[in-house]
């Protein structure tokens, strides 16, 4: 299956509003100049629970249903993405979101060690979801490496059809980068 749409949800990186830090550009440039076709993207700034609540409900709609890549790119410590003045959302919490969303879909966690949980916790996020695949990282890389290496996966996921066939390609092409950066894919 080849990724066929790409729904981004961007908390802020920082209180001042005079910070140009954001994903957009770079998800922006990745799915307008895939190879021979340009890739749907739906891209929101969140800044609260609710925010991603009513986003994720919308995308349960019909007419999302070929965005199978769910980006969440935002602060995070382990098992755990932080918004807006330190409110946060557990990858449980997140999963009850899902529930019943993902089937068939990958979730692409682009935040500090927010995969850095016991595997019980991954295992039980993927089940409640129904997603093929989640991807993050167990360590805390700076902002500018995590987004690329985020835009490495989204590739190798988008090249090979499969996230299995594209953590494969990863761990063999891109290792030193994938163990510096403690990049992780879980399948179901």
């Amino acid at each position: 299956m080849a990724l066929s749409g790409v729904l981004c949800l961007e908390a802020e990186w920082h209180q001042d509003l005079r910070s140009p830090d954001t994903v957009r550009p770079v998800i922006e440039f990745f799915t307008s100049t895939a190879a021979a076709k340009p890739i749907p993207l739906i891209y929101r700034q969140v800044l609260s629970k609710a925010d991603i609540a009513l986003c994720i409900e919308r995308w349960r709609r019909s007419r999302y249903k070929g965005f199978e890549l769910l980006y969440l790119a935002a602060h995070g410590k382990p098992g755990k993405l932080d918004l807006w003045k330190g409110e946060g959302l557990t990858l449980e919490e997140i999963g009850t979101l899902l529930k019943g969303v993902c089937k068939g879909k990958t979730v692409l966690f682009g935040s500090c060690a927010t995969m850095r949980v016991p595997e019980e916790r991954v295992t039980a996020f993927l089940k409640v979801t129904g997603a093929r695949a989640v991807a993050g990282y167990v360590k805390s890389p700076s902002w500018a490496e995590s987004t690329a290496l985020d835009l490495i996966a989204m590739e190798a996921i988008r090249n090979s059809g499969s996230p299995r066939q594209a953590w494969k390609w990863m761990r063999k092409n891109c290792e030193g980068l994938v163990n510096l950066y403690g990049f992780t894919m879980h399948f179901a």
